[in-house]
């Protein structure tokens, strides 16, 4: 987000509109609807309304439309007046968005967006992207190729898939510690991993990322309500069919609605 707002203030500047329109475009298709609200949506549906990991997300989420919204005002004006005023917003805030500073001269969101500027945590992120792509490729291969069509060892799904990652160095060093939320980065059941050397690929494949990845339909019984496949379903007194998670929301009457 600072990276785009740094661009996106730029080309203002310069009276490049074209590449506002350009920025904006894939930081809201790409960066946001195709990575971070996809790997996000989990957590919000599924977790507890007072969950921290939900909180925290919906606080982000927040600073991002905030964000978002400031920066198409000047060429998007009608939507972005109408889409804050369904925001809710700060103290001091004003009614019209035309009104408002734009994000990079706004004393209270300048001083985020250089807190945000982390090229260490940039780079971390990139690679955990790049395994990401590589293992919805792999979990693409094992689709079947037409509806209704699906021969035993494909899989529907991504919660359907429990995803084998063969890495070693800096890359498994990082997996490692982003292990607990692998499952959830990744959009799957379960996630392993194996240190070792990826075995070599053909020069027609290109890989994302220097990783082997090996894809195989869950054995654990699916969660009707988050779709995960869980060796935890039925733990919780109460809710025979639910994960663990869920189950305990329910019992809690703490789903995420709101």
């Amino acid at each position: 987000t600072a990276t785009v707002i740094q661009k996106v203030a730029k080309a203002y500047a310069n009276y490049e509109f074209h590449a506002i329109y350009h920025l904006l475009l894939r930081y809201a298709t790409v960066d946001l609807s195709n990575t971070y609200l996809n790997l996000l949506k989990d957590r919000l549906y599924c977790s507890g309304r007072d969950d921290d990991a939900r909180r925290a997300s919906q606080s982000a989420i927040y600073s991002v439309l905030q964000s978002l919204v400031r920066m198409m005002a000047p060429v998007l004006a009608f939507t972005a007046d109408e889409v804050w005023s369904h925001m809710p917003r700060h103290e001091g805030d004003p009614e019209n968005i035309h009104m408002a500073h734009f994000v990079h001269v706004d004393p209270v969101w300048s001083s985020k967006v250089e807190s945000w500027a982390d090229a260490e945590l940039e780079a971390r992120w990139e690679v955990l992207l790049n395994v990401r792509t590589e293992v919805q490729r792999h979990v693409d291969l094992r689709r079947p190729k037409k509806r209704g069509e699906r021969l035993p060892g494909q899989i529907g799904s991504t919660e359907e898939a429990a995803v084998t990652v063969i890495a070693e160095g800096e890359t498994m060093q990082l997996l490692q510690e982003f292990a607990a939320r692998l499952p959830e980065y990744f959009i799957v059941s379960s996630v392993d991993l194996v240190v070792g050397t990826p075995v070599e690929v053909g020069p027609d494949v290109q890989r994302a990322a220097p990783v082997e990845i090996q894809i195989e339909p869950s054995e654990q019984d699916k969660c009707p309500r988050c779709w995960r496949h869980s060796d935890d379903v039925g733990s919780v007194s109460g809710a025979p069919e639910l994960c663990g998670r869920c189950g305990n929301v329910i019992a809690l009457g703490a789903g995420a609605d709101s």
